[in-house]
């Protein structure tokens, strides 16, 4: 509810431009259904559900864009189905990373299995080309094994993964794709103009320019397409929506990170931290307020959490004390 208040000053300074009213009915709808689906998931056996779901649309993804995709119009890219590799490659990166983090809360065999079906779908992933995932996911890692680390003073996980890491990179350099090379490119295809901008416009208008108005602070000609956004969710809150929305999206942020990181020590609600972190991070240089959904279903799903020393045990029980629920 906050939000959608929030977002009335952005709303109401929407231009009358097809992409702007577009953008405005797909934000409220966007929010509406990121609420129900995280009212939905609150208990942890949807959470495991939820989880396996994202694993199996990334198999999915992953086997299907591998067998039968084709090389996308730009730069390369592996898609199928004339679909975009961006999308793609955001399903197949979050799969891995579940399994990932799974493997840094098992042991033995389990352990194995995660960790290279984890590695296969975060190389299928690389063949998309989407470099921001990957990012995301290998900082969520770290921040996933972290957190373990808290709890059991072990680093046999982590320095699995470090190892399956380089190997992963290494093979990345040795294939010869123009989407691999991408995922190891320095080149942010015009980001830094798309940030100056949108800091610049949010500095001139901190009543924000509404939203889907981001274009009107680029010089003519700048962008011939009309679908302009910051690629920043921070700097689109604030360039879109103004010091309110911004305030808005900083404190749910805020709130929900503190959340997942006090929630109790059990594997399912390390994922979730992890993959909450994982689309906070993709979401500083990928996509707009609509593009990033996952991250509101999460955002508003930690903000329905309790710290752990708060938490009611029902059904589900204490975890026992030789491991990790």
């Amino acid at each position: 509810m906050a939000t959608s208040v929030a977002l009335l000053p952005a709303a109401l300074a929407a231009g009358a431009s097809a992409y702007s009213q577009d953008k405005l009915i797909q934000t409220y709808l966007t929010l509406a259904i990121a609420w129900s689906c995280a009212q939905i998931v609150r208990s942890m056996g949807s959470q495991r559900t939820f989880l396996a779901t994202i694993t199996l649309a990334a198999i999915a993804t992953v086997g299907i864009t591998v067998a039968i995709g084709e090389t996308a119009t730009f730069a390369g890219r592996l898609s199928y189905g004339g679909l975009n590799p961006i999308g793609l490659g955001r399903i197949a990166t979050y799969g891995a990373f579940v399994l990932l983090a799974i493997s840094i809360y098992r042991s033995g065999h389990l352990r194995v299995w995660t960790t290279v079906a984890g590695g296969a779908l975060l190389m299928g992933a690389a063949l998309t080309g989407s470099r921001a995932p990957v990012v995301a996911i290998i900082f969520a890692l770290l921040l996933v094994t972290a957190r373990k680390v808290k709890y059991t003073r072990s680093l046999a996980a982590f320095a699995t993964l470090a190892a399956i890491g380089a190997a992963i990179t290494y093979a990345l350099i040795r294939i010869e794709r123009d989407s691999v090379s991408r995922i190891l490119s320095t080149n942010s295809t015009g980001r830094e103009f798309l940030w100056g901008h949108a800091l610049e416009a949010f500095l001139e208008n901190p009543q924000g320019l509404g939203l889907g108005e981001l274009r009107s602070a680029f010089p003519a000609g700048a962008y011939n397409d009309a679908d302009v956004y910051a690629h920043n969710i921070f700097l689109e809150a604030a360039s879109e929506g103004g010091v309110i929305l911004l305030a808005c999206v900083l404190v749910l942020v805020s709130v929900s990170f503190k959340r997942f990181a006090d929630s109790e020590a059990r594997t399912t609600n390390a994922v979730l931290f992890g993959l909450f972190s994982a689309a906070l991070i993709n979401a500083q240089f990928s996509s707009d307020f609509v593009g990033n959904r996952l991250l509101w279903v999460l955002m508003f799903l930690g903000l329905t959490l309790a710290p752990a020393q708060e938490s009611v045990r029902g059904a589900d029980g204490p975890p026992p004390p030789h491991r990790n629920n």
